[in-house]
């Protein structure tokens, strides 16, 4: 049975990865059921994506294909892991085989890492969690509250753009994109992305800033975002997508799939050299957007997207052995041929990434980005302390 719509040569090469340390005696028999259950539970995590003739579609599998279970006590090196589970990722993920991978590590003194790796056609950020949460709960004998089924949720989704509401949301994006030219990027030389524009922020500073100006730090980055966007293309007409959870009904709260939309946010016309007014305009304008967020992937031509990592729907804290559980990072390269501003926060510091494809956007051009992102985020915190990490 084929769900869902058409989807891209992009979104078939976009990955999501996270590791979890475990510490302990581990059962990996009971672990890997736990998992098997987990798949029949959520029917998300048994999708393949098959090829036809006007592109990619999701089709339903009966069960999860056991290869895509994999263990391995013979590398103890964490870098070692690292090359492993990206290798995986570059030479196994076969679209029409599976979209969901899980890679168990044993290194010594009881301590092991569980890295599940799915495609984004399947699965936002907080699938991810929801995942590894619900592995950890049979894990430890819970069953989990029962979640909607994804195709049920596809299918809604496809009922509500054919209704007269869907019809009115498809209306507004059309009219709030119409006339706007995408910016041009130039690509050039080979560079590794995240090494090149990696920065951090001081959490203390950006709390302080956002609370004055009664905002969430998140605006603050995308007010920076678009300034700086603005400043290197030379316009007052930017456009910065925001990745948006879109489970807007509690029954798909728990969902495992791609539930993610990105809405739109336009500025035009606005006076961006008072940061801190900015800040305003930004907040205003998302806050109009995200009443349509239901079918916002149906704006195209945003080139730069802005993300901040977390649990916006507050999943239950993961616990293996009854203990939390620490989140291992594999951040890496995911070469997309648009602009992700990654921001992940953390209690001392918010740490930015780029993500992006640099045969599409040059080294020079994420340096400007970059520094131009640092200046107006130093306008709108307004400090002598200590800014940037």
């Amino acid at each position: 049975m084929i769900y869902g719509e058409e989807y891209g040569e992009r979104d078939a090469k976009a990955i999501l990865i996270e590791g979890r340390r475990l510490h302990g005696i581990l059962d990996v028999s009971g672990l890997f059921d736990s998992i098997r259950k987990t798949a029949d539970a959520q029917e998300g995590l048994r999708m393949i994506c098959v090829k036809k003739e006007n592109g990619y579609f999701l089709e339903l599998r009966e069960a999860l294909d056991e290869s895509d279970l994999f263990y391995t006590d013979a590398i103890k090196n964490e870098d070692d892991i690292r090359k492993d589970v990206f290798a995986s990722v570059a030479s196994s993920m076969e679209l029409d085989k599976s979209l969901f991978k899980v890679r168990l590590y044993t290194l010594e003194n009881n301590v092991h890492i569980l890295a599940v790796i799915m495609h984004h056609l399947i699965a936002d950020n907080i699938t991810l969690s929801v995942v590894i949460n619900e592995i950890f709960s049979r894990y430890d004998g819970n069953v989990p509250t029962a979640s909607a089924p994804y195709s049920q949720f596809l299918i809604e989704e496809a009922e509500f753009a054919a209704s007269e509401e869907g019809r009115k949301q498809i209306k507004f994006w059309e009219n709030e994109m119409n006339g706007y030219i995408p910016p041009i990027s130039v690509g050039g030389e080979n560079y590794d992305v995240i090494a090149a524009t990696s920065f951090e922020v001081s959490a203390k500073l950006l709390v302080k800033s956002s609370s004055a100006l009664k905002v969430s730090p998140f605006m603050l980055f995308l007010a920076a975002s678009h300034i700086a966007l603005g400043q290197i293309q030379g316009t007052d007409d930017t456009v910065i997508g925001l990745a948006y959870a879109n489970r807007f009904d509690k029954k798909y709260r728990n969902t495992c799939g791609y539930l993610a939309h990105m809405v739109q946010n336009r500025i035009r016309g606005v006076d961006r050299t008072d940061a801190k007014a900015f800040v305003r305009a930004a907040a205003d304008k998302m806050s109009e957007n995200i009443r349509f967020q239901r079918l916002s992937h149906y704006a195209r031509g945003s080139r730069v997207n802005i993300g901040m990592q977390g649990d916006p729907m507050h999943i239950t804290r993961e616990l293996f052995n009854g203990q939390p559980v620490e989140r291992v990072p594999f951040d890496f390269d995911r070469n997309v041929d648009y602009l992700m501003i990654n921001v992940i926060p953390d209690v001392q510091k918010y740490t930015v990434h780029l993500i992006c494809d640099p045969s599409v956007y040059g080294f020079d051009y994420t340096k400007r980005l970059i520094s131009a992102m640092k200046d107006s985020l130093s306008e709108i915190i307004g400090s002598e302390e200590k800014i940037y990490g």
